[in-house]
């Protein structure tokens, strides 16, 4: 799948984000952290994968999982950063401190100013609090973390005095207005016979909940493709 289609595929989810996006934009223009949270499904790393392609040509995108350890998200960066080599002989891994000197270093010196984004932070560790403060902006990265709606609020404070200065973005349900203009997409884009009445009554069940909509055009497809599969058994 290439770039574009991507794009538009993330495009088709995105209806009503326009100030999410500007807020993210302005927020890593003027130096400053993000963090993002909302309920499950609300559509948190989504948006963020979204806003990457975007903003590709003005920044250098780097996803890692962070419900892992700092060591593992470490040499997940550097197997993203490091130049790639043709030598088949096997290099030692460099121990956590090591890698997450490299990491900043190498961070540093890329082209386009490198935005670290971590997902999935469920949980804060003082290890972890430590190895985001060692990569924040002081040393030239950006960061977007992306908090799961379960992290404590404490943590969550926490996670924000980390990334300071920083912008925290709530992602709600989307308006009335964008979940019908997103089941309207979606009957156009799948060649689905929706009428206005189907839409509407679409748009008051998902209740403008990304996950619930997007369940609900692939429900629809699984069901056409159920009805469309003996025919062509005939």
């Amino acid at each position: 799948m290439t770039s574009q289609e991507q794009s538009e595929g993330a495009g088709m989810h995105f209806l009503g984000r326009e100030t999410e996006i500007a807020k993210i934009k302005k927020a890593l223009s003027h130096g400053r952290n993000v963090v993002v949270t909302g309920k499950y499904g609300i559509g948190r790393t989504s948006l963020i994968r979204r806003f990457s392609l975007l903003n590709e040509k003005a920044w250098r995108f780097l996803f890692a999982d962070f419900s892992a350890p700092p060591s593992k998200v470490c040499h997940r960066l550097l197997a993203e950063l490091q130049p790639k080599t043709s030598s088949a002989r096997r290099v030692k891994e460099p121990g956590y401190r090591q890698s997450r000197t490299l990491v900043v270093d190498l961070a540093t010196r890329q082209e386009r100013q490198c935005v670290l984004v971590f997902d999935n932070i469920g949980k804060l560790t003082r290890q972890k609090i430590e190895f985001i403060r060692s990569l924040g902006s002081d040393h030239g990265a950006l960061l977007i973390a992306i908090a799961e709606r379960f992290l404590p609020e404490d943590d969550l404070f926490r996670l924000r005095v980390s990334l300071y200065p920083s912008e925290l973005i709530r992602l709600g349900h989307l308006s009335a207005d964008q979940t019908a203009k997103f089941f309207r997409h979606a009957a156009s884009r799948h060649d689905l016979p929706w009428t206005e009445s189907d839409i509407h009554t679409r748009t008051l069940a998902t209740k403008g909940y990304p996950l619930a909509m997007r369940e609900s055009v692939t429900r629809e497809l699984e069901r056409r493709n159920a009805v469309e599969q003996p025919k062509k058994i005939h």
